[in-house]
């Protein structure tokens, strides 16, 4: 459950609502002509628009309740250390190692 990604259509999520800011800084970094700092916040964006996991939903709430203000740098840095979100974590691995076949009917004996 931690690791499914929330839909993108709803707009109520914490991260959806950073986007609007994100996107002034990709605007003033593009005025710049810094391509590598672009580059970076719309992978930011994307990040936001497309869908996080509950618990990268988890770490991006702790950030923001920090008690200082936080910047689009802080942004960058947490999305830095998240995985590639096309990356499916590892599936858990469910095995059959034994049955136990219990006959209701008494037995003649």
């Amino acid at each position: 459950m931690e690791e499914a990604r929330w839909r993108a259509e709803d707009r109520d999520r914490l991260g959806r609502r950073l986007i609007p800011w994100v996107l002034t800084a990709a605007r003033r970094a593009a005025r710049r002509g810094d391509a590598p700092e672009l580059a970076r916040l719309d992978r930011l964006v994307s990040r936001l628009a497309l869908g996080m996991t509950a618990g990268e939903e988890l770490l991006l709430e702790e950030l923001l309740a920090r008690r200082t203000s936080i910047s689009v740098h802080d942004l960058l840095a947490w999305e830095a250390r998240l995985p590639p979100p096309g990356e499916a974590p590892d599936p858990s691995r469910i095995e059959l190692v034994a049955a136990l076949v219990l006959d209701p009917s008494p037995s003649s004996g």
